[in-house]
Order: C-alpha cells, then structure tokens, then sequence
C-alpha cells in the first residue's frame, strides 16, 4: 500500500496582511459624541442651529464614519462646527463629497492615528448634509 501526502507552501505579505486585519477606526472612537452640546450647520440652507432630534441623528452618522488613511482632498463648502463639553470642533466637507475633514486638535482621543498628519479624513458613508434643514 503506497500512502502519499501532499503538502501546500504558501507565501504571504506579512505586512499586507497585518494592515488588513487592524479595525477601522470611527470618528465615534476618537470624538467624544456623547457630549455633544450644540451643533450648528452652514450649508447650502444657511447658518443655523440643529434640533435636538437633527443633533442626535447626526451624532449616529458621525460615529459610523470611518478613517480613511490614504486621502487628502479639498473641502469646505460646508462647514460643521460641533460643541463637545464646552469645546469647538469644526468639520468641513462638501455638498455630495464623500469624505469630512477634522483637525487633530479637535478629537478627543488620538490613539491609532498618524502622529505625522494634523488634518484627518473619515468616509461620509454617503451622508449628505444638505439634507440637513434649518426647524422652527
């Protein structure tokens, strides 16, 4: 009886691989969200403060939104500007622009970013904040 055994070699990217397997990291992560005081919008609709009910959907769509590490674009005809325990954060971004841009002084928390890169991009997950409407 003749017995054969096979055996696979594989190579792999070390590196490729340990860069696929880190978690994203969310805006939700490095943003105190659970803070948020005010938020007030600039957008094609004007200057104006969001609801109670807009500031908490909006703090959803912000916390989902993820780093994008290998990006740097032009934004800025919208203009975000949160209030998280009595301190400014601005996020600029465009009408159907799929990214937001934050400073690094803003976050709360910086852990897993680049030490290197002061302007940070995170996907807007199609978020539009046009939609986003001054309430009576």
């Amino acid at each position: 009886m003749l017995l054969s055994v096979v055996v696979f070699v594989g190579c792999t990217d070390l590196k490729k691989d340990k860069e696929n397997t880190t978690d994203a990291i969310t805006l939700g992560d490095v943003l105190d969200l659970s803070k948020l005081e005010k938020v007030t919008m600039y957008n094609n609709s004007g200057k104006f403060e969001l609801t109670a009910a807009q500031r908490g959907k909006l703090k959803k769509e912000l916390a989902k939104m993820e780093y994008e590490k290998s990006i740097a674009v032009k934004l800025g005809s919208i203009y975000i500007e949160l209030i998280i325990d009595g301190k400014k954060c601005g996020i600029t971004s465009g009408t159907h622009k799929k990214h937001i841009e934050v400073h690094k002084s803003s976050l709360t928390n910086t852990k897993g970013l680049p030490a290197e890169r002061d302007w940070l991009y995170f996907k807007t997950n199609g978020v539009n904040f046009d939609n986003y409407k001054p309430k009576k």
